[in-house]
């Protein structure tokens, strides 16, 4: 049996929750006469980039009100939903969180990133538990955030647990590897890879699908297709 998704490749507007939350449903509203039965959308989609720690805070402080709001939303078009990530304030400590809500409403699986991304180090703590398998429309599945993708132990996981489907949702940007010269300092490499960013990271979702047998779902920001000078 198949299952028509919609993976949403869209941009968010910074620090607008609101106004993201009517680009969800208005996405919703447009495709879900199209028989979509799941709603994907990017890490960070609801607030945009946060990197201050006061506008963490108070963004992980409304976890639980925009949760009711996604809630109340996959009821009224009777979809599922994945609506992105966005902060979790708990004990004390703030976590980039993600959710899978049916067309019940009810919340199937909560995840928090276990692989943070360097510029996230300073904002959010990491996730000591792996995620778990939950059931889903698709069948036995696993929910990751983005950087996530290069952790291994999850996905070897992910095969103890027979699971089918690995959702990714990301923010994957050539802004990273500016993050990582931030951090480390810029690196000479003698080796010269002649394809795109966006090929590379292709690779990795294709490689990491193959090599553990598992069917990936990846679900980036949107974005401009930047012709480079390959040669």
């Amino acid at each position: 049996m198949k299952t028509r998704i919609a993976i949403c490749q869209l941009n968010p507007r910074a620090s607008k929750p609101g106004d993201n939350f009517r680009t969800i449903e208005q996405t919703i509203k447009n495709y879900s006469g199209r028989k979509v039965k799941l709603f994907i959308f990017p890490e960070d989609f609801l607030n945009g980039i946060l990197r201050s720690g006061e506008d963490i805070l108070a963004a992980g402080k409304k976890f639980e009100f925009w949760i009711e709001r996604f809630r109340k939303l996959a009821r009224k078009y009777k979809v599922d939903l994945i609506p992105g990530s966005f902060p979790l304030f708990k004990e004390g400590k703030l976590f980039n969180a993600t959710i899978y809500i049916d067309s019940l409403g009810e919340v199937l699986n909560q995840y928090s990133k276990t692989n943070l991304w360097l510029s996230e180090r300073d904002g959010y703590s990491i996730n000591t538990n792996p995620p778990e398998c939950f059931q889903s429309i698709l069948g036995k599945t696993m929910q990751i955030i983005c950087w996530d993708l290069m952790d291994r132990k999850l996905f070897e996981k992910a095969v103890k647990q027979n699971v089918k489907w690995i959702i990714n949702i990301s923010l994957w940007s050539t802004n990273q590897s500016r993050d990582l010269e931030r951090k480390r300092g810029k690196t000479k490499n003698k080796y010269h890879i002649s394809i795109r960013r966006s090929e590379r990271l292709n690779s990795i979702v294709e490689t990491r699908s193959s090599e553990y047998n598992i069917g990936m779902i990846f679900c980036n920001i949107g974005g401009i297709h930047i012709e480079e000078n390959r040669y």
